[in-house]
């Protein structure tokens, strides 16, 4: 991510639908968070996806509303999965295109071998 460690990302000029990359550090894997990732953009009609990453992080793209966009990236930084422990997070926002209707946030797995 190419924005600085633990910032918010800058908010891009006028535009309805908002896409943020983000990636979260700290205990992430193993603690449900993709699952309630996936379930927060749900509620904010987010479409996108999440991931663990390699490095243990857990890393996403998600598409909305200015309003829902701000909600998620709170919610990523501060809340999270219950037992989660945030210890940083990176944000990249730019203007999208409009993502339907029936928004649908996906949790990517590993394809088993």
């Amino acid at each position: 991510m190419s924005s600085a460690s633990g910032t918010a990302a800058p908010v891009p000029p006028s535009g309805s639908m908002q896409r943020l990359r983000f990636e979260v550090f700290g205990k992430v894997q193993k603690v449900f968070f993709r699952k309630h990732t996936a379930e927060k953009a749900t509620a904010l009609r987010l479409s996108g996806w999440c991931k663990n990453d390699p490095s243990g992080s857990v890393v996403g793209e998600a598409v909305g509303s200015k309003d829902g966009i701000a909600a998620f990236q709170h919610w990523l930084r501060h809340e999270g999965s219950p037992s989660c422990q945030i210890t940083d997070a990176n944000f990249s926002l730019d203007e999208a295109e409009h993502h339907g209707d029936n928004p649908v946030f996906e949790v990517r797995r590993k394809p088993k071998q």
